[in-house]
């Protein structure tokens, strides 16, 4: 399913619960392999905490603009 990036699931079976990260890249929309694994599975009750990655100051990200894509 994920070309690039990856997931990971981190259980906690004392207390029934799972935390899950996604880690894209690219065009992969990490919502969408959310909701597909919501399709798959019986999650229950969930709560989402989006978390920016390397988030580069200004004149950085002007100079990242132009370059290649990372996971391309």
């Amino acid at each position: 399913m994920l070309d690039e990036s990856h997931c990971s699931a981190h259980c906690y079976s004392e207390t029934r619960q799972i935390a899950m990260d996604v880690f894209t890249c690219g065009s992969t929309d990490p919502k969408k392999v959310l909701e597909y694994m919501r399709q798959e599975l019986d999650l229950g009750t969930i709560s989402v905490q989006e978390v920016s990655r390397f988030v580069a100051e200004p004149e950085t990200q002007l100079a990242l603009a132009d370059a290649p894509a990372p996971c391309g």
